[in-house]
């Protein structure tokens, strides 16, 4: 869970400075608003670390200019220019410190859970570009052409609308911070939306939630298969307005889980019991959740998400 600091205008947009902090206050993210747009210094830091994880300006609420980015080791990863509707490639890094690109000119390989590559020329990102496993499966493959996407394949569609590479769209940490706004009492009310909304209470405390979550996935023993497996399990669930978990099940997740692990998380949901359900305008609603586990070899990291109300009959 992430708390933001800022200032409100009194139709609901974010003004001045903002800033996000994690549980243990380590500042993950700080910005700047005006006029309902981003403008200014935008920089991410990485949650588990608190050190540097993206740093670029915005102008007239688009990114400009240099935009850096750094791995969670606090090694350099790749510098982008921005400039008009064009995204230039400067330099970039592998995992272990070795530069791929200079000068605008040589191959990324961009390694975290999985791996990016793809070649660039002149800055510009240039032929097929590949998001894929250590194992060598491929979600996606994008061709680029002096840096315009022009076609992208996946295992289960084939696009040609925009890009899905991340590094090319706007920060995780931009995009989601503007999707809730916070009032004083940490109530979440909808962007524009005047109900006031107050999210599912867990019985032993939000704040001790993951916590909980975390001991029980490390004390299970975990067989030779799900201790090898590295990608993210996610799964999804909703407490009803009597606040009992219901309609848990695994989705959108990356790599090839093990079933007895999905299982397991699964279970894990279950346990959290009963809990307060959630209120829009001081009656009971239901509300969708998800548990987001990432793995990679012998670590994990673990956090439960409060997505928004559900609709009755959806």
């Amino acid at each position: 869970m992430t708390y933001r600091y800022t200032r409100l205008t009194p139709d609901g947009f974010f003004t001045g400075a903002v800033k996000d902090l994690s549980r243990d206050s380590v500042v993950t993210f700080t910005g700047n608003y005006e006029n309902r747009k981003k403008e200014g210094l935008f920089s991410g830091y990485h949650h588990r670390t608190g050190l540097p994880a993206f740093s670029g300006h915005y102008a007239d609420n688009k990114r400009q200019g240099l935009w850096y980015y750094w791995y969670e080791n606090g090694k350099p990863q790749i510098t982008l220019r921005f400039s008009q509707d064009s995204v230039y490639v400067l330099e970039a890094w592998d995992r272990d410190g070795k530069q791929t690109v200079a000068n605008g000119n040589g191959t990324v390989k961009i390694e975290n859970f999985d791996i990016i590559e793809g070649k660039v020329k002149n800055g510009l990102m240039e032929g097929n570009w590949l998001y894929h496993r250590r194992d060598g499966y491929v979600y996606f493959q994008e061709k680029f052409k002096e840096g315009k996407f022009t076609k992208g394949t996946s295992p289960r569609d084939t696009y040609q609308d925009k890009t899905r590479f991340r590094f090319l769209q706007e920060p995780d940490q931009v995009l989601k911070g503007e999707t809730f706004l916070f009032s004083p009492n940490c109530v979440v009310v909808k962007p524009r939306d005047k109900r006031a909304i107050k999210v599912p209470g867990y019985r032993g405390g939000n704040e001790n939630l993951n916590k909980e979550i975390v001991a029980q996935i490390r004390n299970r023993p975990r067989s030779a298969e799900e201790t090898l497996f590295t990608g993210i399990v996610n799964i999804n669930f909703e407490v009803n307005t009597q606040g009992e978990v219901v309609n848990i099940h695994p989705s959108n997740s990356f790599g090839t889980p093990p079933p007895s692990l999905v299982e397991h998380l699964k279970k894990i949901v279950a346990s959290t019991g009963k809990w307060q359900p959630a209120l829009v305008d001081q009656q009971p609603s239901r509300y969708s959740m998800q548990l987001h586990v990432s793995f990679k070899e012998n670590s994990f990291y673990a956090e439960t998400r409060f997505f928004a109300p559900l609709e009755e009959g959806k």
